[in-house]
Order: structure tokens, then sequence, then C-alpha cells
């Protein structure tokens, strides 16, 4: 029964991921979906090792997802379908991973529970099918978690490792990988050499970086480093559009099982180093809202692999709750009402979930359409400046004959008069 239940709740959590895969880079953040897109393009003509967006060569993160993506275009042709495809694969994979990781932490039915929830978050759904860092380095950091659990400390840092070198940020979820070593007595750092694998999961970025500096990248190596304060005003401002956008993200039941979690497992005296754990995950991510305000404002995933936590603290308030009622009604009744409960949340979640997949680019189409329009007049690939990364990937891609303009510019052929 309960290995049935898992496996309708991944199938229905892929189906949801699935809809709308083979859209135009036009929805929320498709600037980055393109970004991406636009990298693994050009890899069929400077090769592997040569990030080429549209900036030009690009140094800030390592290939790992435009790699990815390219062996995607490489079997199934260049598309959006072909882009998503790896993304979304990483995020179906994240279900039974967080499934197996919640029951080593709380049993069996907290962790069918927990998985249900993350199958319909809006924010985790939509994040799992968008072309982002955020869907691999996640699955890569709740394998970590899970074999941390497991003990299996060496493998977890290893795969850490791998998580931080998909985006650097998740280093913010080393602390929390670190609890849980703790809490599970996996291994004692006062011996040196345990100690020395705390630089694992530095390595494989640092090595990246490096060779950006020896290969010319310079500036946008650290491009991160420059873009931070903003002052308390945009920091204020990041926390109150953080907390403002939780009952979108998660869906207003979930958030509110997840208040009722928090209070219940803090204040529960075997529960409390769980709850330690669980915050340190869930709000580890919010630190950016306070290093990067400007750039968290505009982006809204920075917070996706804390959402998982929260589906935990969640699952654990309905655990609770299925437990009263079976001493008010009954097993029987405690069992059927708990069930309709988890079916209408995830009914409102996949609501949730297919409005937000068709919200549209709030601009207008016209950069497509001028896209394809300046593609099929330029058959002899002349320079042509367009504006977005969007435009670039549906032109070919290639930065030899693009340049890149800001936003607020609109497609231009050479010269600067417009293509339309």
């Amino acid at each position: 029964m309960e290995t049935a239940l898992l496996l309708i709740i991944i199938l229905a959590g892929a189906a949801v991921r699935l809809y709308g895969i083979d859209s135009p880079f036009m929805g929320l953040h498709s600037f980055n979906e393109a970004h991406y897109s636009l990298i693994a393009l050009n890899f069929f003509k400077y090769g592997l090792l040569a990030q080429m967006d549209e900036l030009g060569r690009d140094f800030s993160t390592t290939p790992l997802l435009p790699w990815m993506i390219f062996a995607s275009f490489s079997v199934l042709g260049v598309s959006e379908l072909a882009a998503r495809i790896p993304v979304v694969i990483c995020g179906v994979l994240s279900l039974p991973v967080f499934y197996f990781l919640v029951r080593e932490l709380s049993g069996r039915r907290v962790a069918l529970l927990a998985t249900a929830f993350a199958a319909f978050a809006p924010l985790i759904v939509y994040f799992s099918r968008n072309v982002q860092l955020e869907s691999p380095a996640t699955l890569f950091f709740l394998l970590a978690l899970l074999l941390m659990a497991r003990r299996s400390w060496k493998a977890a840092f290893v795969l850490f490792a791998v998580c931080v070198a998909f985006k650097t940020s998740m280093l913010l979820g080393f602390p929390a990988l670190l609890l849980l070593a703790a809490e599970r007595k996996a291994l004692d750092f006062r011996k040196m050499r345990n100690a020395a694998w705390l630089a694992v999961p530095f390595i494989l970025p640092a090595l990246w970086y490096a060779y950006g500096i020896a290969a010319g990248g310079g500036g946008n190596v650290g491009w991160y480093f420059g873009r931070s304060g903003g002052g308390a005003v945009a920091i204020a401002a990041a926390i109150a559009m953080a907390l403002g956008n939780l009952p979108t993200e998660l869906g207003a039941p979930v958030l509110l099982l997840a208040v009722i979690g928090v209070q219940r497992t803090i204040f529960e005296k075997k529960g409390r180093r769980l709850a330690a754990f669980l915050l340190l995950w869930a709000l580890a991510w919010y630190v950016l809202a306070f290093a990067y305000p400007l750039l968290y404002l505009g982006n809204l995933y920075y917070d996706y692999p804390g959402a998982y936590a929260f589906c935990i603290f969640a699952a654990l308030a309905l655990s609770e709750l299925w437990d009263f009622a079976r001493q008010l009604a009954g097993a029987r009744n405690a069992t059927a009402a708990i069930a309709t409960t988890v079916i209408a949340i995830s009914l409102l979640g996949i609501i949730a979930c297919v409005a937000l997949g068709a919200t549209k680019w709030p601009f207008s189409e016209e950069p497509f359409q001028s896209a394809k329009l300046v593609r099929e007049m330029n058959t002899a690939h002349a320079p042509v400046l367009v504006d977005l990364p969007r435009a670039m990937f549906y032109l070919g891609g290639d930065p030899a004959y693009i340049d890149w303009e800001s936003e607020e510019g609109g497609i231009a052929g050479e010269g600067g008069e417009t293509a339309l």
C-alpha cells in the first residue's frame, strides 16, 4: 500500500511538472531559461569548456547544467522541451529521494505526507521544470542529506560537493548537513583526517573558478561579489517579499500546517533536534536576502531548497492531527478525513501550478517574432543587435554575430536600424 501510494504521488508530481514543458521561453524567469540553454547551444560551436552566453565567455557558474542540456539537445534536438527535460528529471527524482530522507528522520507516514506536499507545492513544481540550477543542485543536496542520515558521511560529502558545483550558494545548506552529521553521530571532526573532508564541497567550484581566471575570465568569475548592498530598505523589502510569497509558493494550507508543525516540534522535547535541523535547512537561504537584497527581490527561486523542509513541518503537523482524529472518530474515519484533506490540498496545488505555468512574460511577444524575422533575413550571419538571451536563443545563439543590449532596447539590424 505504501509503495503504491508513493508511486501515485511521484507519477502525479511528474505529470504536473511536464505541463507546458514545450512552451516558449516566455514565462516567469525565462531569462535564465534562455541563458543556460544559450550556453548549451553554443557548445556545438565552441566546445564543452567554453561557456558562451549573452555576454560572451562566462565563468560565473560551472557548466554542469549546460552540459546536461547539451546532452539533451544532442539526443532530442534543440528545443525548449529538450532544454527542460534534464531539469524535470532531477525534479521528479527529488521526490523519492525526499521520501526516503524523511522516512529516515520521522517515519513512513510523515514521509508520505511530506512527499505529497512537495509533489504539488507551486514553488517546488515550477522550479523543478524551469531551466535553472536549483533543481539539479537540490537533488544532490537531498541525496547528501539522505546519505548523512544513514551515516554514509564520505559519500554525503562527495554528493554535497556536486550540489555546490551546480550552484555555489548551495553552501548555505552546509550547516544543516553538519548538524545532521552531529545528530546522527556520523563522524568525529576531532580527528584530522575527518576534519579534512570539510574542504571537499569547495574543491569543484574552486577548480572551475581557477580555470576561469587562468583563461582570462576576469570579472565575471566573481559575478555575485559585485552585486551586494542595497541598504536596510532593500533588505526589509526582500524579507517582506519572501514572507509574502510563502502562501503562494507552498500553498496556504501547507504553510498553515508548516507553522503549526514548527511550533509543535520546537516545544516537543524529543523533536527539538529535528526542529533545529529543519529550521536551519528551511531558513538558511534567506541569508541571501541580507547579502544580496536587490537580487533577491528579482529572483523567486532562492528559497527553493528550503521549501522541502517546510513540507516536512507541514507533514509533522498533519500526522499529529491524524492521531488526534483517531482518538475522536476512530481509525477508519480519521484516515478518510486525512486522505480527503491531502487530496484537496494537492488539487489546490495543482490548480496553482497550472496557473503559474501559464504565466506569460509581462512583455509582448514581439521580441520573439522579431527574432524569428531577423533570423530569416540574416542568412549571411552578419552582426545583429538583439535584446535578451531569449531572442538570442531563437536567433541561433552564436555571440560571434549577435551582440547583447539591455531589456529596454529593441531588436535592431547592423547600424542600428530596426529590423521590422
